[in-house]
């Protein structure tokens, strides 16, 4: 068997767990190259390159293949969440929130991850509804579920007493348990407020009572406040908007697009005035066309994505809203 045809059917052999993470990843370096077919001799490794959530889940998946338990890898080029596995034909590194040094400054290496963008975007849906809005510790900085790998970092009660039942009566393996927690654990989202880039995410000093999630040092509200484009500043804006206009609060709503698979978009009405909330619930682009009387004349409150121009025929951009206001 060729290298090509190793890699390829390495990556066959994982595709049950590829396609469980979200489509943010990448074959780089040289087998890249030669699925490409370039020339350039053999290699003995496939390298994944991805985000920091996607090498989180995709190094739970692969765990039993595991040569190298995940790390932080730095050198004086190069930093990143690492983690080698050893599968039949070829060994497999993932990477997560790979950082290059420019200028003595560690600068992320581009991997297209949706986390602001769709955290705006789930806030834009939510606050511009009626009723009141809740805001749970944390989302307003885009903080994200953790992963824990290990039994006993999880304290949610029903999902200590789901494993051992379905366990130990055998209906399930530890293994799909673990699994199953990973994804639907209440406690994934339980993780201390993430406040700094200090020991224990600035939360406290001692123990806390359920571990921190390790990209503490991502996202944070320190970070979050320094930048004017950050979900919290996001967040402050349809908070105000709320406060100033009425027709957010009282004003009637409208379902649209009710059979469209990724858009969910809703009109307000408040005596003469009129509000268009729009939301891309997906990764990929969406079409649809602008109601007419939205067409001309309207007001963008708030965007996530910057959009500045509205035809009557819109492509949506993944996870993309915006809020129109006509009167």
């Amino acid at each position: 068997m060729d290298i090509k045809d190793k890699i390829t059917q390495t990556l066959i052999g994982i595709t049950a767990q590829l396609q469980e993470i979200s489509s943010e990843f990448y074959i780089i370096g040289a087998s890249a190259m030669i699925l490409s077919n370039i020339k350039i001799g053999e290699t003995s490794d496939i390298d994944i390159l991805t985000t920091e959530m996607n090498a989180s889940k995709l190094q739970y998946l692969l765990k039993a293949y595991m040569e190298v338990s995940p790390e932080t890898k730095e050198n004086d080029l190069f930093h990143s969440n690492f983690a080698r596995f050893n599968l039949p034909l070829m060994d497999i590194e993932v990477m997560g929130n790979l950082q290059v040094k420019k200028n003595n400054i560690w600068q992320p290496v581009c991997v297209q991850e949706y986390r602001e963008v769709s955290a705006k975007m789930l806030a834009t849906c939510l606050h511009m509804m009626q009723g009141t809005p809740y805001v749970y510790q944390g989302e307003e900085l885009g903080m994200t579920n953790v992963y824990f790998d290990k039994l006993e970092d999880y304290r949610d009660i029903e999902s200590l007493h789901y494993f051992t039942e379905l366990t130990e009566t055998g209906r399930l393996t530890p293994e799909y348990m673990m699994k199953c927690l990973m994804l639907r654990s209440r406690d994934n989202a339980r993780t201390p407020m993430q406040w700094d880039t200090s020991a224990g995410a600035g939360f406290t000093t001692g123990e806390p009572w359920i571990k921190v999630n390790p990209n503490y040092q991502q996202i944070n509200a320190a970070y979050q406040l320094k930048d004017p484009d950050s979900v919290f500043h996001y967040y402050q804006k349809l908070i105000r908007l709320r406060k100033e206009m009425d027709i957010i609060v009282y004003g009637e709503f409208e379902a649209l697009y009710r059979d469209h698979d990724q858009i969910f978009a809703y009109i307000r009405k408040l005596g003469s005035e009129k509000l268009l909330t729009v939301c891309n619930f997906s990764a990929q682009e969406a079409e649809m066309e602008l109601p007419e009387t939205f067409a001309e004349g309207s007001q963008c409150l708030i965007t996530n994505m910057g959009r500045k121009v509205f035809d009557r025929k819109i492509i949506l951009n993944p996870y993309e809203a915006f809020v129109l206001y006509k009167k």
